[in-house]
């Protein structure tokens, strides 16, 4: 097992408790995982396709239950940079959920949030 997996598991577990119990160390805890991710030129493997697709998924919930328009921002924003390394990378992750989010509910969000969710699409 690749020790991003180790690292990105127990991030995911702690996100998803967070995000559970409204526990406002969501944030650190999606900055934490996303500093993995932040270079747009990284190249290396991170984890594995299936970790970080089950990371890519709980981001895009945390993004869609919260209430709170930081922790929206932070989750989307890490998506980006996720999308990126893994398009530098040779992975695909699954856009359908991201999608069906845009052409639904595009007027509820953010000039900021909009646009990390189109350039994402837009890839």
């Amino acid at each position: 097992m690749h020790a991003g997996n180790v690292f990105i598991n127990n991030r995911t577990k702690e996100i998803n408790n967070a995000l559970n119990n409204n526990d406002p160390s969501i944030n650190e805890l999606i900055g934490g995982v996303g500093d993995l991710f932040s270079s747009p030129y990284k190249r290396e493997v991170i984890a594995d396709s299936d970790t970080i697709q089950v990371l890519w998924d709980l981001l895009f919930n945390v993004f869609n239950q919260s209430n709170d328009n930081n922790t929206k921002f932070d989750a989307i924003s890490t998506m980006c940079d996720i999308y990126i390394y893994q398009s530098n990378i040779g992975l695909s992750l699954n856009l359908n959920k991201i999608k069906q989010w845009r052409e639904d509910l595009q007027t509820t969000a953010s000039s900021e949030i909009l646009d990390c969710i189109d350039d994402i699409l837009s890839m």
